[in-house]
């Protein structure tokens, strides 16, 4: 009854002239102190005080709370609430300037999209279409400001290129992965014209010009001094070696030519020895007196033969420069001499020439030691070979194919066969044969395998001749001939045989068993050479004088040399196949060393060394072209001697307008 009587009184209450819904009456209804629209005020909710024009109005609740239209703050009417209220009207004074308003470029942000013109995406750039400078403005990632890397085929930064292009000239920045080494000049990038000599390296090719191949040097074509521009490896800095008929560093010459006279330094190969003179090269004119070697053969003047004398055409004293052995100082038909060592004593000795002309030797000394010695490096060098017990007696060399000398002698004090050797770059002594051996002689075979023919004593049942052989690991001893058998010498031959003499009698195993062969009347010391053809040679000498046999005509034929006593002869065969031959007249009471020889188509024999006591232990080698060696003791003196021995030839060797 009571809540009946309360609802009567509030219906009557709401009576009368009424306001939307109050019966037709205009009045304040929710009491907020503004009339409704209905009645002609503003109020756009005259039941809610809490909304009415001038309150304020808060985005984000539905309600438009100051009647403005709008959800939030609405100054200027443009039906959009203010940024200060939380709406997105960046100027609530101004009804033209709102989210969505036409925004161009004047200065003034419109749209309040944060720039001057439309900037759909929000990157701060406005799009090119309303006059900005966002060439994507659906895309927050493309604008002026974004990084553009090449090769994504996008042009992030609105530059017209893909990636970065400040200069605008359609090449992006290297460091942006493109090909325009100056960003700043639109003058310069990948495939621009690039003229040499500016200074300016316009096509970013890394050189002032074009460079295809990428050496940094610019074509010969645009100007540079690139000759080769598809190459890499061929410009002026490359590396030019001389003999692969390529100019590699462009100055026209195969090696380097820095002086432009078209013959590269020997430093590369070639034969210019100044590369800072044009003037200065192979074939340059080279007048003697000037202190120059402008043809550059290592003297002044013109030295075609290369023997270190000028021609007497360019003013030298060279009589003959197409000719090396013939020149001022030459030894003309004479023997010039020069010490090796200061001993005054040697047993036998034996002596080599190698391939390179250098001189080899070895001897016992008077201290019995075994000593070797060679002008290899341009003068006398001697070593120490083997001074343990007493080597030395008999001390013979020989060399092989390399250079490496091989030495056999015996032991005096146990009567020791040793074989010496420096193959392994010391010397290393082996006792091959103990007890009872004395003369000794060695040779090698093709493969540089020692072979030593020996006279042995100990067993006088087996006492003869001994041969020694190492062409394995060990030594092989074979016995020869059974007698009283002196001073043998041997060969080995290109077929690996054994021919060798002794006492004038012919010793070899060519057919597989030693045959002996007796040579038509020599006795006494012998030595053996064999010729290109296979023929041998022998050289017999004692008390009844020196001869010679040779089986040149398929039988051992003897001639006599000269009557002068002998001992211990030595034989050697020159290119031409003359015979030369070295020895000590021992058995006379005024010793001399002696030297014979067949040049001139007969025998002549001279004394080479008469000052005094000379010739004994007398060794001999032979070069092609005839010059013999010889190595003696000079007792007089104290000298191990090498003697240089020119035979007459018909030729002024030495220039002094004598023929000899």
């Amino acid at each position: 009854m009571r809540t009946t009587w309360i609802l009567a009184v509030l219906a009557l209450g709401c009576g009368g002239s009424g306001n939307g819904g109050t019966g037709g009456r205009c009045d304040d209804v929710d009491g907020d102190g503004v009339l409704g629209i209905e009645c002609g005020g503003l109020d756009c909710d005259n039941e809610n005080a809490a909304i009415a024009p001038g309150l304020d109005d808060l985005p984000g609740d539905g309600l438009d709370r100051n009647c403005d239209g709008i959800d939030g703050m609405d100054a200027d009417g443009d039906h959009h609430g203010a940024v200060g209220a939380g709406g997105e009207d960046c100027d609530d004074a101004d009804a033209t300037r709102y989210p969505g308003a036409p925004d161009g470029e004047d200065g003034v942000d419109q749209n309040c999209d944060g720039t001057d013109g439309v900037d759909a995406d929000g990157d701060g750039h406005a799009s090119v279409a309303t006059g900005g400078d966002d060439c994507d403005d659906t895309n927050a990632d493309r604008g002026p400001d974004a990084e553009d890397l090449v090769g994504d085929e996008f042009d992030q930064n609105c530059d017209g290129s893909d990636g970065v292009d400040a200069d605008g000239d359609g090449h992006a920045t290297v460091e942006s992965g493109g090909d325009d080494c100056d960003d700043t000049d639109p003058a310069r990038f990948g495939v621009a014209e690039d003229t040499f000599g500016n200074g300016l390296d316009e096509n970013c090719d890394g050189a002032d010009g074009v460079d295809a191949d990428g050496d940094g040097y610019g074509s010969a074509l645009s100007g540079g001094p690139d000759c080769n521009d598809v190459d890499p490896l061929r410009n002026p800095g490359a590396v030019d070696t001389v003999g692969d008929d390529y100019d590699q560093n462009c100055d026209g010459a195969d090696g380097v030519d820095a002086d432009g006279d078209v013959h590269a330094t020997i430093a590369s190969g070639g034969d210019d020895c100044d590369d800072a003179d044009a003037a200065r090269h192979p074939g340059a004119l080279d007048a003697v007196g000037d202190g120059l070697d402008q043809n550059c053969d290592d003297l002044d003047g013109v030295d075609a033969d290369r023997d270190g004398y000028a021609s007497e055409a360019s003013g030298g004293d060279d009589c003959d420069d197409a000719v090396d052995t013939v020149h001022p100082g030459r030894p003309d038909g004479e023997t010039t001499w020069e010490v090796v060592e200061n001993l005054g004593y040697i047993g036998w000795s034996g002596l080599a020439r190698d391939d390179a002309g250098a001189i080899h030797a070895a001897y016992s000394t008077q201290d019995w030691e075994v000593h070797y010695a060679t002008n290899a490096s341009g003068a006398w060098e001697v070593e120490l070979v083997d001074d343990a017990g007493l080597p030395g007696w008999g001390t013979y060399l020989a060399l092989d194919g390399d250079g490496n000398a091989h030495i056999a002698y015996s032991e005096v004090g146990g009567m020791d066969l040793v074989y010496a050797t420096n193959e392994s770059g010391a010397w290393v002594t082996d006792v091959v044969d103990v007890d009872g051996v004395s003369d000794v002689w060695i040779a090698v075979d093709a493969d540089g395998a020692p072979f030593i023919l020996y006279s042995y004593w100990f067993d006088w049942a087996d006492h003869g001749l001994r041969l020694a052989s190492k062409t394995g690991a060990d030594w092989d001893i074979e016995h020869v001939a059974t007698g009283d058998i002196y001073r043998p010498r041997l060969l080995v031959d290109p077929d690996g045989y054994v021919q060798a003499c002794a006492g004038g009698t012919h010793y070899t195993n060519e057919s597989g068993a030693w045959v002996a062969t007796a040579i038509p009347r020599p006795a006494g010391d012998c030595a053996i050479a064999r010729d290109a053809d296979g023929a041998l040679h022998v050289i017999t000498g004692g008390d009844g004088g020196v001869h010679y046999s040779t089986d040149t005509s398929g039988a051992w034929v003897t001639v006599d040399v000269t009557a002068v006593d002998s001992l211990a002869p030595q034989i050697g065969l020159d290119a031409a196949g003359d015979v030369h031959a070295a020895w000590g007249n021992w058995n006379l009471g005024d010793p001399d060393l002696w030297y014979a020889t067949n040049m001139d188509g007969a025998w002549s024999a001279d004394a080479l060394d008469t000052d005094g006591a000379e010739g004994y232990g007398a060794s001999l080698a032979v070069d092609p072209e005839g010059t013999a060696h010889v190595l003696h003791a000079d007792f007089t003196d104290g000298e191990i001697r090498h003697g240089v021995v020119t035979p007459q030839n018909g030729v002024d060797d030495d220039c002094d307008g004598v023929a000899w």
